[in-house]
């Protein structure tokens, strides 16, 4: 959305109005009161890439950032192949020379490193820093053990007998998909199978063994649908991605895994992934953005029905807030 201009982007076509000074209004200082709640971190797309999609390192795209020269407009035709590049490697020759060319309105401004992109190591970080604690665990899930960003996943308790999983679906190979990283794969089949009493291997074979199960829920960014990005990630660039599918796999081989729960797609959807032997069936919770359309949250219960099953509930949230703007204001 480009607010501030007479361009007719997607959003205007979709009813967005021109607002001048949007901006400026925007960057004012204000003070958050914040909610005190216990919360954790899952990291996204938007956390690792620039603009969600662009890997960090391409000099025109840096100078732009941290330079003396501010690009405020494109005109449509730019704006298509920009955002084409943003999304499918077809484009991405345009955008680079798009970016290279400083097309576009540009202004002078003060070159300042500070407004370089931070980096998967430095978001960690900022969790971590005592000087941004708040309510809930220190560093919010991560720990010194992901201090370097390499590895930003972890195990955090939910309630008794039910582990959360945050898993790091990224690749900073670039654009907005994502999926897994065999490193991090093989680490999770380890957990699961620690505190699972039976899974199956990937030929199908039941174990079992002497163990007190645990239920899981997992958490990521991506949904199944959205992990077909292979590209390598520069943090581990000898290491084999895999896609939603291998992932699905994996988790129908534990009976104790009941949910995954997402987001990235902005919309709310529930899929069922069924298996022939229905104890290895397991839910896909897909939940919308608070900064875009619908604008939901999402309660998630398990409730234990006393009769060796489990019942989930899930409950959208919206906002106390007007749903019409007033853009005079």
């Amino acid at each position: 959305w480009n607010p501030e201009t007479a361009v007719l982007d997607d959003y205007k076509k979709a009813g967005f109005p021109q607002i001048p000074g949007l901006l400026a209004t925007a960057i004012k200082p204000f003070s958050s009161p914040g909610l005190n709640l216990p919360w954790y971190a899952t990291f996204g797309n938007h956390d690792d890439s620039i603009v969600g999609t662009l890997p960090d390192g391409i000099a025109p795209l840096m100078d732009m950032y941290t330079g003396t020269r501010k690009i405020e407009g494109f005109d449509q035709g730019t704006l298509n192949k920009l955002g084409g590049g943003f999304n499918d490697p077809t484009f991405l020759a345009d955008l680079l020379a798009i970016l290279a060319g400083n097309a576009g309105l540009a202004r002078t401004v003060t070159a300042d490193i500070r407004r370089k992109p931070f980096s998967t190591a430095d978001f960690v970080q900022a969790h971590l820093n005592p000087a941004n604690k708040g309510p809930g665990p220190v560093g919010h899930g991560f720990t010194a053990d992901n201090g370097d960003g390499g590895n930003v996943y972890y195990t955090f308790p939910v309630a008794p007998g039910i582990t959360g999983i945050s898993l790091d679906t990224t690749t900073e190979g670039g654009f907005a998909d994502g999926s897994i990283g065999l490193g991090q794969y093989e680490w999770l089949t380890n957990v699961l199978e620690a505190n699972s009493s039976r899974y199956y291997d990937i030929f199908g074979f039941k174990h079992t063994h002497q163990v007190t199960d645990q239920l899981f829920v997992l958490f990521s960014h991506h949904t199944s649908g959205t992990m077909g990005n292979l590209l390598p990630d520069k943090r581990h660039p000898l290491e084999p991605r895999l896609n939603g599918s291998a992932f699905v796999d994996l988790l129908q081989r534990f009976p104790n895994v009941v949910a995954w729960v997402n987001g990235h797609t902005h919309a709310n959807k529930i899929t069922a992934h069924a298996h022939s032997d229905a104890t290895r069936s397991f839910w896909e919770i897909n939940t919308a953005s608070h900064t875009d359309y619908p604008q939901h949250a999402r309660l998630i219960e398990v409730a234990d029905n006393h009769d060796g099953t489990l019942s989930l509930f899930t409950t959208l949230v919206e906002s106390d807030a007007p749903y019409q703007a007033n853009y005079d204001d």
